[in-house]
């Protein structure tokens, strides 16, 4: 929260107006309701989703539409995701999102619209339980995470989906459900257990599915080889978001705050590298 209370002095220093959070639904509203009002706030549709083809192109698209929003989206880098997988705190203006780097894009992008749940229905709190597949005992959890699903893939949309007939006539098959994960940038895992909400699968099918699928990655994880050091404009972009970044660039081209101020602001990132993190922001 010191980051926010930082971007609120910045835009007074700069003379820019904090825009309210345009959205505000009734937690007792139904859930088809909430993920229409977060998927028009995401400018999601169809036709974004097809061409996204990856989570991490989704995931950038949606932090970037809620940062015009003035929503402050920030990525911790040193907590496992055991401990938090994402935290959300709902101000009327400039509201918290903070998703867990350790996590792979599919999953960030999951816990972004959980945890947009929580903000639009002013229900803040820290998720460690984030998943369509979760067994979380928390009623309001369980229902952001099924909202967070129809988010991503509203029934309607998938069940109008062309594979989703050749899986009925020739059976299950992972390529299929790939070729839909594609269309709509997300995970097998969220195929799938859209396909059981569509009685398409049964539940034990599903969970054994499931179950490969999660020794799948366990095995995809332990082969592949950790990522080298990331360079530090890289780095700081990466934790403190694009939104954040480029305001405190902003003051101190604007010589409202010093060279050192604007290295504290940044994770202590060395001047020599605001030219590289300003190439990231802009």
């Amino acid at each position: 929260e010191d980051r926010r209370d930082s971007m609120l002095y910045l835009y007074e220093e700069i003379g820019k107006k904090t825009l309210d959070f345009p959205i505000k639904v009734d937690v007792k509203s139904s859930n088809e309701e909430i993920a229409m009002v977060i998927r028009e706030l995401l400018n999601l549709n169809m036709t974004a989703q097809k061409k996204f083809r990856y989570p991490e192109k989704a995931l950038s698209h949606c932090v970037e539409a809620l940062e015009k929003k003035d929503v402050l989206v920030f990525q911790a880098a040193k907590i496992e995701t055991s401990e938090m997988r994402g935290l959300s705190v709902a101000y009327e203006q400039m509201p918290i999102i903070v998703l867990n780097r350790k996590d792979e894009p599919s999953a960030r992008l999951f816990t972004l619209c959980h945890e947009l749940v929580h903000i639009v229905t002013r229900t803040s709190g820290i998720c460690t339980d984030v998943s369509e597949n979760s067994n979380s005992n928390n009623e309001l959890e369980l229902r952001c995470n099924q909202i967070a699903g129809m988010v991503l893939v509203p029934k309607s949309s998938i069940a109008k989906h062309p594979i989703i007939k050749e899986i009925q006539i020739y059976g299950f098959d992972d390529g299929r459900v790939g070729k839909i994960a594609k269309d709509f940038a997300v995970s097998k895992q969220v195929i799938l257990h859209c396909l059981w909400e569509l009685n398409i699968i049964s539940q034990p099918f599903y969970y054994e599915t499931l179950n490969r699928y999660s020794e799948e990655y366990k095995a995809y994880k332990a082969q592949k080889s950790k990522k080298g050091f990331l360079p530090p404009a890289t780095d700081t972009v990466s934790q403190v978001g694009k939104l954040y970044a480029r305001t405190v660039l902003n003051a101190y081209y604007a010589e409202k705050i010093t060279a050192r101020d604007t290295s504290s602001y940044l994770l202590n990132l060395k001047a020599k590298n605001f030219g590289k993190l300003e190439r990231w922001c802009f």
